[in-house]
């Protein structure tokens, strides 16, 4: 079991630093950077040892969850983990919260947002923390909250009025007034519990948001691609307003009329370009160049599912930007409705 407990320790390490974590190997020895927080792990024959340090008792709390699902993730067959030291009493995730509807402004005829009222949100203001995850509790029911399991992950009731987690980005946050926005995509038939709060939403409603989960792009490159349709949009615009004012690259908004068209602010060197559906985003990124000046390109972009195979190929193939250099995600799927 040794051996396999650090081949599936050394994956698991591995993969996180595929995503961003620092790491550091000695003999039996792992160690793991994060910005919120270090892990120390260590195999001693057949056991596993792992130490997670935080400056306080939410990141603490998501550096638990991370390793134990992760761990969960590359050792199913490991016996169960569980921690001891700080915080290990917690009944419900420290980085939970519920959102409570103060406003709502429709930008556009299919693009709503809503202003929610919260307590406690200096942690979900940072600038390389833009997602979180929002729970919508079924029409009509009270909103559950998550507990916490023996690992140290965050649990939820085997229940039929478990609430539906989605991830959304936060547009706009005030933590000292006590409030964000958050825009939503209203579909024609509304079949996402996303879309179906946003269209029925009222002064007073309540809902849940646990993270924040990351998401956003790194602050430091010289040359930027940004893309997306609408339903990017959000993350797109925030993304924006947190660039330095010189970085510079260029910004692609697909869009299926004018009449979702939004206006962006952007840094003076970042050109934007505005598209309809019709015209393809595909088809533009492809035609876009990295200049032979950038030495530290990043691309993100967020899309249906098939323009983001397509999208991922050609930046991997054809812009040969390597992994750490790009981000892209997909939205959402033609054809497929969500439950």
């Amino acid at each position: 079991m040794s051996e396999d407990a650090g081949l599936a320790v050394e994956a698991m390490c591995e993969h996180l630093a595929g995503h961003g974590a620092r790491l550091e190997i000695t003999s039996g020895s792992f160690r793991l950077g994060f910005p919120f927080g270090r892990a120390l792990i260590d195999l001693d024959g057949a056991r596993i040892r792992m130490q997670a340090i935080a400056p306080d008792v939410a990141r603490l709390f998501q550096l638990r969850s991370i390793l134990a699902g992760h761990l969960a993730e590359f050792a199913p067959d490991a016996e169960a983990l569980r921690w001891t030291g700080d915080a290990t009493d917690l009944t419900v995730p420290p980085n939970w919260r519920e959102l409570r509807v103060e406003a709502l402004h429709d930008l556009t005829p299919r693009m709503r947002r809503i202003r929610f009222r919260a307590d406690d949100l200096i942690p979900f203001a940072g600038l390389q923390n833009i997602h979180v995850r929002l729970a919508f509790p079924p029409s009509q029911k009270s909103l559950i909250a998550p507990g916490v399991s023996s690992s140290g992950r965050e649990s939820w009731p085997d229940h039929i009025d478990r609430p539906k987690l989605r991830r959304y980005t936060i547009r706009e946050i005030d933590p000292v007034a006590g409030w964000l926005d958050v825009d939503f995509v209203l579909h024609e038939e509304a079949t996402g519990p996303g879309s179906a709060f946003a269209a029925e939403a009222g002064i007073g409603d309540v809902i849940g948001m646990i993270g924040p989960g990351g998401g956003s792009i790194p602050l430091d490159q010289d040359w930027y691609l940004i893309a997306g349709d609408e339903t990017a949009l959000p993350a797109i615009a925030r993304m924006l307003a947190l660039l330095p004012p010189d970085a510079t690259g260029h910004v692609v908004i697909e869009t299926c009329d004018e009449a979702e068209r939004q206006t962006v602010d952007a840094p003076a060197g970042m050109q934007v370009s505005h598209i309809l559906r019709a015209e393809g985003l595909t088809h533009t990124v492809a035609k876009i160049a990295v200049p032979q000046t950038a030495r530290q390109p990043f691309v993100w972009i967020g899309c249906e599912y098939a323009a983001f195979r397509a999208l991922r190929r050609h930046v991997r193939d054809n812009l040969r930007i390597e992994k750490g250099g790009h981000n892209i995600v997909a939205y959402w799927r033609e054809g497929v409705a969500e439950d």
